[in-house]
Protein backbone atom coordinates (compact mmCIF):
# COMPACT_ATOMS: atom_id res chain seq x y z
CA UNK A 1 0.00 0.00 0.00
CA UNK A 2 1.00 3.67 0.22
CA UNK A 3 2.76 3.32 3.57
CA UNK A 4 4.99 0.52 2.28
CA UNK A 5 5.85 2.57 -0.81
CA UNK A 6 6.85 5.61 1.25
CA UNK A 7 8.81 3.44 3.69
CA UNK A 8 10.71 1.83 0.82
CA UNK A 9 11.57 5.28 -0.56
CA UNK A 10 12.84 6.41 2.85
CA UNK A 11 14.74 3.18 3.50
CA UNK A 12 18.14 4.87 3.20
CA UNK A 13 18.49 7.06 6.29
CA UNK A 14 14.83 8.03 6.75
CA UNK A 15 11.97 6.70 8.84
CA UNK A 16 8.19 6.72 8.42
CA UNK A 17 5.78 6.99 11.37
CA UNK A 18 2.27 5.86 10.43
CA UNK A 19 -0.76 6.33 12.68
CA UNK A 20 -4.07 4.47 12.38
CA UNK A 21 -6.96 4.97 14.80
CA UNK A 22 -8.49 1.53 14.08
CA UNK A 23 -6.65 -1.16 16.05
CA UNK A 24 -7.39 -3.95 13.56
CA UNK A 25 -6.13 -1.96 10.59
CA UNK A 26 -3.09 -0.80 12.55
CA UNK A 27 -2.16 -4.42 13.34
CA UNK A 28 -2.68 -5.43 9.70
CA UNK A 29 -0.52 -2.56 8.43
CA UNK A 30 2.22 -3.37 10.93
CA UNK A 31 2.25 -7.03 9.83
CA UNK A 32 2.49 -5.95 6.19
CA UNK A 33 5.48 -3.72 6.97
CA UNK A 34 7.23 -6.65 8.65
CA UNK A 35 6.40 -8.97 5.74
CA UNK A 36 8.00 -6.50 3.33
CA UNK A 37 11.16 -6.29 5.41
CA UNK A 38 10.66 -2.60 6.20
CA UNK A 39 10.25 -2.72 9.98
CA UNK A 40 13.55 -0.84 10.49
CA UNK A 41 12.24 2.05 8.41
CA UNK A 42 8.58 2.26 9.42
CA UNK A 43 6.66 2.29 12.71
CA UNK A 44 2.88 1.79 12.76
CA UNK A 45 1.00 2.98 15.86
CA UNK A 46 -2.67 2.85 16.84
CA UNK A 47 -3.53 6.49 17.58
CA UNK A 48 -6.33 8.96 16.81
CA UNK A 49 -4.35 11.96 15.55
CA UNK A 50 -7.50 13.99 14.90
CA UNK A 51 -8.26 13.89 18.63
CA UNK A 52 -4.80 13.52 20.20
CA UNK A 53 -2.47 14.98 17.57
CA UNK A 54 0.95 13.52 16.87
CA UNK A 55 3.25 12.41 19.74
CA UNK A 56 5.33 15.12 21.39
CA UNK A 57 8.45 13.06 20.65
CA UNK A 58 8.04 13.87 16.95
CA UNK A 59 7.93 17.66 17.33
CA UNK A 60 10.44 19.29 15.00
CA UNK A 61 11.45 15.94 13.47
CA UNK A 62 9.40 15.56 10.26
CA UNK A 63 10.31 16.69 6.75
CA UNK A 64 6.81 15.95 5.40
CA UNK A 65 3.38 14.86 6.63
CA UNK A 66 0.63 13.15 4.64
CA UNK A 67 -2.93 13.25 6.00
CA UNK A 68 -5.69 10.89 4.86
CA UNK A 69 -8.33 11.76 7.44
CA UNK A 70 -12.02 12.74 7.54
CA UNK A 71 -11.06 16.01 9.27
CA UNK A 72 -7.44 16.91 8.48
CA UNK A 73 -7.93 20.49 9.72
CA UNK A 74 -8.29 19.12 13.27
CA UNK A 75 -4.60 18.18 13.51
CA UNK A 76 -2.93 20.96 11.48
CA UNK A 77 -1.69 22.61 14.68
CA UNK A 78 0.05 19.36 15.64
CA UNK A 79 1.45 19.05 12.10
CA UNK A 80 2.99 22.52 12.40
CA UNK A 81 4.75 21.49 15.61
CA UNK A 82 6.13 18.28 14.09
CA UNK A 83 7.41 19.72 10.81
CA UNK A 84 10.84 21.20 10.43
CA UNK A 85 11.03 24.72 9.03
CA UNK A 86 10.10 24.70 5.34
CA UNK A 87 8.51 21.23 5.71
CA UNK A 88 5.59 20.17 3.51
CA UNK A 89 2.16 18.82 4.36
CA UNK A 90 -0.19 17.05 1.93
CA UNK A 91 -3.83 16.30 2.78
CA UNK A 92 -6.21 14.10 0.80
CA UNK A 93 -9.91 15.02 0.93
CA UNK A 94 -12.84 13.80 -1.20
CA UNK A 95 -14.95 16.97 -0.73
CA UNK A 96 -14.21 20.63 -1.43
CA UNK A 97 -15.72 21.64 1.95
CA UNK A 98 -12.97 19.64 3.66
CA UNK A 99 -10.38 21.41 1.52
CA UNK A 100 -11.72 24.83 2.52
CA UNK A 101 -11.57 24.08 6.23
CA UNK A 102 -8.09 22.58 5.88
CA UNK A 103 -6.79 25.66 4.04
CA UNK A 104 -8.20 27.94 6.74
CA UNK A 105 -6.39 25.90 9.40
CA UNK A 106 -3.16 25.91 7.37
CA UNK A 107 -3.20 29.70 7.21
CA UNK A 108 -3.88 30.04 10.92
CA UNK A 109 -0.88 27.90 11.80
CA UNK A 110 1.82 29.47 9.64
CA UNK A 111 1.62 27.57 6.35
CA UNK A 112 1.96 29.26 2.97
CA UNK A 113 2.22 28.46 -0.74
CA UNK A 114 -0.99 26.42 -0.45
CA UNK A 115 -2.37 24.80 -3.58
CA UNK A 116 -5.00 22.16 -4.29
CA UNK A 117 -5.03 19.64 -7.13
CA UNK A 118 -8.20 17.83 -8.17
CA UNK A 119 -7.82 14.13 -9.02
CA UNK A 120 -9.86 12.86 -11.96
CA UNK A 121 -10.23 9.23 -12.98
CA UNK A 122 -9.95 8.56 -16.71
CA UNK A 123 -9.91 5.11 -18.28
CA UNK A 124 -7.66 4.24 -21.23
CA UNK A 125 -8.14 1.54 -23.84
CA UNK A 126 -5.18 -0.49 -25.13
CA UNK A 127 -5.44 -2.36 -28.42
CA UNK A 128 -3.57 -3.29 -31.58
CA UNK A 129 -4.09 -0.97 -34.54
CA UNK A 130 -2.61 -0.74 -38.00
CA UNK A 131 -0.82 2.57 -38.40
CA UNK A 132 1.23 4.02 -41.22
CA UNK A 133 4.77 4.49 -39.90
CA UNK A 134 6.48 5.90 -43.02
CA UNK A 135 5.01 9.38 -43.37
CA UNK A 136 7.09 10.10 -46.50
CA UNK A 137 4.93 7.69 -48.47
CA UNK A 138 1.39 8.21 -49.63
CA UNK A 139 -1.11 7.45 -46.89
CA UNK A 140 -3.76 4.79 -47.55
CA UNK A 141 -7.29 5.84 -46.70
CA UNK A 142 -8.43 2.90 -44.60
CA UNK A 143 -11.31 3.84 -42.36
CA UNK A 144 -12.78 0.52 -41.35
CA UNK A 145 -11.93 -3.12 -40.78
CA UNK A 146 -13.54 -4.42 -43.97
CA UNK A 147 -11.60 -1.89 -46.06
CA UNK A 148 -8.32 -2.98 -44.47
CA UNK A 149 -9.14 -6.63 -45.15
CA UNK A 150 -10.08 -5.81 -48.72
CA UNK A 151 -6.76 -4.05 -49.24
CA UNK A 152 -4.88 -7.09 -47.92
CA UNK A 153 -6.74 -9.44 -50.27
CA UNK A 154 -6.00 -7.20 -53.24
CA UNK A 155 -2.31 -7.13 -52.31
CA UNK A 156 -2.20 -10.93 -52.10
CA UNK A 157 -3.86 -11.23 -55.55
CA UNK A 158 -1.29 -8.88 -57.08
CA UNK A 159 1.51 -10.93 -55.53
CA UNK A 160 0.17 -14.18 -56.96
CA UNK A 161 -0.25 -12.66 -60.42
CA UNK A 162 3.31 -11.33 -60.36
CA UNK A 163 4.58 -14.74 -59.21
CA UNK A 164 6.38 -13.41 -56.13
CA UNK A 165 5.61 -16.23 -53.68
CA UNK A 166 2.64 -17.41 -51.74
CA UNK A 167 0.83 -14.09 -51.57
CA UNK A 168 2.00 -12.83 -48.17
CA UNK A 169 5.45 -11.46 -48.90
CA UNK A 170 4.40 -8.70 -51.29
CA UNK A 171 2.04 -7.03 -48.84
CA UNK A 172 4.54 -7.23 -45.98
CA UNK A 173 7.31 -5.64 -48.02
CA UNK A 174 5.18 -2.75 -49.24
CA UNK A 175 6.59 0.41 -47.63
CA UNK A 176 3.15 2.01 -47.59
CA UNK A 177 1.45 -0.92 -45.87
CA UNK A 178 0.12 -0.17 -42.36
CA UNK A 179 2.05 -1.65 -39.44
CA UNK A 180 0.46 -3.34 -36.46
CA UNK A 181 1.29 -1.48 -33.24
CA UNK A 182 -0.09 -1.38 -29.71
CA UNK A 183 -1.74 1.96 -28.92
CA UNK A 184 -3.37 3.48 -25.86
CA UNK A 185 -5.97 6.23 -25.93
CA UNK A 186 -8.39 7.75 -23.37
CA UNK A 187 -12.05 6.90 -23.48
CA UNK A 188 -14.32 9.68 -24.67
CA UNK A 189 -16.38 9.72 -21.50
CA UNK A 190 -16.88 12.18 -18.68
CA UNK A 191 -14.08 12.08 -16.14
CA UNK A 192 -14.96 10.97 -12.62
CA UNK A 193 -13.91 12.96 -9.57
CA UNK A 194 -11.90 11.01 -6.98
CA UNK A 195 -10.70 13.68 -4.55
CA UNK A 196 -8.39 16.61 -3.85
CA UNK A 197 -4.76 16.85 -2.76
CA UNK A 198 -3.88 19.99 -0.84
CA UNK A 199 -0.20 20.93 -0.44
CA UNK A 200 1.29 23.62 1.79
CA UNK A 201 4.68 24.57 3.17
CA UNK A 202 5.56 25.68 6.69
CA UNK A 203 6.78 29.21 6.02
CA UNK A 204 9.42 31.22 7.91
CA UNK A 205 6.66 33.31 9.54
CA UNK A 206 4.59 31.25 11.92
CA UNK A 207 2.65 34.18 13.41
CA UNK A 208 -0.77 34.50 11.67
CA UNK A 209 -0.69 38.25 12.36
CA UNK A 210 2.37 38.61 10.11
CA UNK A 211 0.56 36.77 7.33
CA UNK A 212 -2.51 38.98 7.74
CA UNK A 213 -0.40 42.14 7.56
CA UNK A 214 1.39 40.85 4.45
CA UNK A 215 -1.96 40.32 2.70
CA UNK A 216 -3.16 43.78 3.64
CA UNK A 217 0.05 45.27 2.23
CA UNK A 218 -0.66 43.58 -1.11
CA UNK A 219 2.05 40.94 -0.95
CA UNK A 220 4.86 43.41 -1.48
CA UNK A 221 3.12 45.09 -4.42
CA UNK A 222 2.60 41.85 -6.31
CA UNK A 223 -1.11 41.45 -5.69
CA UNK A 224 -2.96 39.30 -3.23
CA UNK A 225 -3.31 36.21 -5.44
CA UNK A 226 -1.17 34.63 -8.11
CA UNK A 227 -2.16 31.53 -9.98
CA UNK A 228 -5.10 30.90 -7.66
CA UNK A 229 -3.05 30.68 -4.45
CA UNK A 230 -2.01 33.01 -1.61
CA UNK A 231 1.51 34.40 -1.61
CA UNK A 232 2.70 36.43 1.36
CA UNK A 233 5.82 38.53 1.82
CA UNK A 234 6.84 39.56 5.33
CA UNK A 235 9.31 42.25 6.30
CA UNK A 236 12.80 40.87 6.90
CA UNK A 237 12.77 42.21 10.48
CA UNK A 238 9.69 40.12 11.26
CA UNK A 239 11.30 36.83 10.29
CA UNK A 240 13.16 34.86 12.90
CA UNK A 241 14.80 31.47 13.02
Amino acid sequence: DGTSTVAAAAAGDGHVWSFEFNAVRAASASAEIVAHGLSKHCTVTCRDVERDGFPAALEGCADAVFLDLPGPWKCIESVARCLRRDGVVCAFSPCIEQVQRTCEALERHGFGDARTVELLGREHDVEVRELQTDLSKSQPKLKSGWKRESAKKAARKRTRVDGDGDGDGGAASDATAPKSVVVSYPRQASQSHTGYLTFARLTPYVDPEVARKAREDGCGGGGGRRGGRHEYVADANELSE
